[in-house]
């Protein structure tokens, strides 16, 4: 009978520890699974951050452009007026300087 009694306690302790080690792969099963679902609504958190953060720096990206193009416009209209004064300036330097040196000629 000892075989037997030694048997009995070998299949138990077997049976004990497959359901320990069953429970605690469950347990671990599950510490798994609340890990990823924290990681997928971690990522879908950031994310959305990001593509708002994106969308925030495209619009503030578009306008800075707009306000480079109407700055860009307005600087290159002041220049042509300037560039007429200059030629329309010259000119009539020029044409006093040829109506003199006409008078020149005529005295």
């Amino acid at each position: 009978m000892g075989i037997a009694v030694g048997m009995k306690e070998l299949t138990q302790d077997i049976a004990s520890s497959h359901e320990d080690r069953a429970k605690r792969l469950r347990e671990m099963n599950e510490k798994v699974q609340d890990l990823i679902q924290g990681f997928q609504a971690s990522r879908k958190e950031a994310g959305a951050q990001q593509r708002e953060s994106l969308a925030q720096d495209s619009a503030t990206r578009k306008s800075e452009v707009r306000q480079m193009r109407a700055d860009f416009r307005r600087d290159r209209e002041k220049l042509r007026t300037e560039l007429k004064e200059a030629s329309a300036a010259w000119q009539d330097l020029t044409s006093a300087k040829v109506k003199s040196k006409k008078q020149r000629k005529e005295v």
